[in-house]
Order: C-alpha cells, then sequence, then structure tokens
C-alpha cells in the first residue's frame, strides 16, 4: 500500500501539497495538512486520516494524543501529509493557531508552507482588530503577528521572498496589511532598526496602517472611476480615523498610532492628511509608505491588472520617487532584488 505523501524526504520539505477537498468516504472531503503542523504529545481534537490509493483511512483519532512515536514513522516511511475532514476545518485552525510559533519554528516546514500559515492566521487576527478593536485579545493577537514576522524574518531573506510568493494578488484589506507589516519589518530591520521593542512598535503600525479604512464606504473603496471630491475628502481622512478607532484599544503604542496617522505623508509635501514633507515625517511613517505603495501596484484593483514587482519598483522610481526617502526605497529594492 502507498499512502500519499511518500517519496519525498521530510526533512527538505520536497513533497508536494495534495488535492484538497478531496472527496472521501461517505461523500466527506478532506484537506491535507503537513505533518510539521502536527504537534507531538499533543490532543488534535480532530481525526487524522492517511489516503491509501483512492481511500481515507482513519489514522489517529482525535482523542488521543499525536505521539513521537507515530512521528517518527510517519517520517520514516517519508510520509509528509496526512488528512482531516472538511468538517474539522475549524478545529485544525484553532489548533494550528494556538502551536503556531512551535509549527513556524520547524525546520521540516517548507518555506512556502510557513508563508502560507502565517498569512491565514495573521489576515485572521488583523481581521478581528478591524472588525471589533475594543475585543478582548485582539491588539494581543496582533502583536503576536508583529513579533511571528519579526522572528521569521530574521532567518535571512528567503523567508521574505517565500512571503512573496505567498500573498498573492488578493487587494482586500486584511490580506493587504499582512503585506504591509511584512514589507515593513523587513525594510526597517534593513535600515538598522534591530531592538525588538522598537520592531515591534512599528510592526503593530504598520499591520494596523489601514485601520481607518473600515469606516470608508465600501462602495467608494471599490470605485472604478476617479473619486469626487467628498469621496477623496473621506479617503483622505483614513489615517485620522484609524488613529482615532484603535487609540481606545488598551495597550497600543504611541509610535504605532504615529505610523498610522503619517504613512501617506510624502517627502516632496504632496501627502495627506497634514502635508508633512522631509524629517517632518517619522522613519517608520516613511517605511510604511514604501511597503504601502509596493503592494497597492502588484495587487490586482477594481480597475486595474496587478504589476509585477519589476513595473511596480519603475513607476515607484520614476513617477512616484520625490514622495520617498531615497535611503528607504534603495534600500527597498536591495531587499527584493537579493
Amino acid at each position: 500500500m502507498r499512502i500519499e505523501g511518500m517519496g519525498s524526504a521530510m526533512t527538505t520539505g520536497v513533497a508536494s501539497r495534495p488535492k484538497a477537498q478531496t472527496p472521501g468516504p461517505g461523500g466527506r472531503a478532506f484537506f491535507p495538512v503537513h505533518l510539521a503542523t502536527l504537534r507531538v504529545d499533543t490532543v488534535p481534537e480532530f481525526n487524522l486520516f492517511a489516503r491509501i490509493g483512492d481511500k481515507y483511512v482513519l489514522y489517529r483519532s482525535g482523542r488521543h494524543p499525536f505521539t513521537e512515536r507515530q512521528r517518527d514513522r510517519l517520517v520514516e516511511h517519508k510520509v509528509a501529509w496526512l488528512h482531516v475532514p472538511i468538517a474539522d476545518a475549524k478545529r485544525y485552525w484553532a489548533y494550528v493557531e494556538s502551536h503556531m510559533p512551535a509549527i513556524l519554528g520547524d525546520s521540516t516546514l517548507p518555506l512556502e508552507g510557513k508563508a502560507r500559515l502565517f498569512q491565514r492566521f495573521s489576515r485572521n487576527a488583523v481581521r478581528e482588530v478591524l472588525l471589533d478593536p475594543g475585543a478582548k485579545g485582539g491588539l494581543q493577537k496582533a502583536s503576536g503577528v508583529v513579533r511571528t514576522a519579526a522572528e521569521l524574518l530574521l532567518r535571512g531573506k528567503e523567508q521574505l521572498h517565500a512571503f512573496m510568493r505567498m500573498i498573492g494578488r488578493d487587494s482586500d484589506l486584511f490580506s493587504h496589511s499582512v503585506s504591509v507589516c511584512t514589507y515593513g519589518i523587513a525594510l526597517a530591520r534593513d535600515l538598522g532598526i534591530r531592538r525588538e521593542s522598537d520592531l515591534a512598535e512599528l510592526g503593530l503600525g504598520f499591520l494596523l496602517h489601514d485601520a481607518g479604512l473600515v469606516k470608508v464606504p465600501k462602495d467608494v473603496l471599490a470605485k472604478e472611476g476617479p473619486l469626487e471630491y467628498g469621496e477623496w475628502d473621506l479617503m483622505r481622512a483614513h489615517p485620522t480615523m484609524g488613529v482615532e478607532l484603535l487609540r481606545g484599544s488598551r495597550g497600543i503604542p504611541g509610535e504605532s498610532l504615529r505610523v498610522i496617522q503619517t504613512h501617506h505623508e510624502r517627502m516632496d509635501g504632496s501627502g495627506y492628511p497634514r502635508g508633512l514633507s522631509g524629517e517632518e515625517i517619522p522613519l517608520g511613517a516613511r517605511v510604511a509608505g514604501i511597503a504601502d505603495a509596493f503592494d497597492m501596484l502588484t495587487t490586482r484593483r477594481p480597475h486595474r491588472a496587478a504589476s509585477s514587482t519589476f513595473e511596480a519598483l519603475r513607476v515607484m522610481t520614476t513617477q512616484l520617487k520625490r514622495g520617498f526617502d531615497p535611503a528607504a526605497l534603495s534600500g527597498f529594492i536591495r531587499l527584493l532584488s537579493a
């Protein structure tokens, strides 16, 4: 018998991801889960199935611990993937979230897999904070996203490039927030900001930079043509609205709020809401502005297709150049081209 996932060494993470939502016994659908997401001596609370040919066979009940012996046997037989019923998806993702640091630190999980998990976890955290800023634990979860991103990016530029491949071209607010946080932390570190507390405060500002957009009507955000004066006034007010929305959240640092307030200011004074210029703009906001512009250009929008990395950087170094900090822009280009 051949269990799907055999044939590629776990230490390299070469095994390709099996097809998701494949019909199984009784018409049930399953999705694949990488072995690295299952932590030894934990009780998953969801059943694990092995795929043998075109059949799914119960491998381990969710009521029993996943043991080291079981993991070692799977690794020995080069089994990289098990399967979970779609009906247990919420339980699986809650389990992954509770073990995220250990999972992302597992060397057997490929970089692309780590980036995919991080993106999903982070997107959900941002969604919780922005839709209910006063919710208990929301800000702590967002701070956890920032810490996780910083720890992953410390492992080298390969991780940043893996993030870029997984980020995709989705333009929704929550995915955009995660992308800007990822690019922003990487650029801030490249510019010499290394202290953990500084990166944490800036990173939270990057992650929540567009919080005020939840107060802007969806029809304005999705409008394909030019904005009318009143609509443009709303858009220009979103940094201030974001600060007002989050200011009541217990524990949000002042530096994070400064990034949110000033991320649309530009070096030549052409930005908003205050028209600041040059050194009047905090470094964190200058970093956020570059990360924000790049992700906006490289994601699909209602009125245009996504630009390639090359085309986005061309626009940023020509048409938009005067608005960006030259050293920060050069650093960003260096990061992406390494």
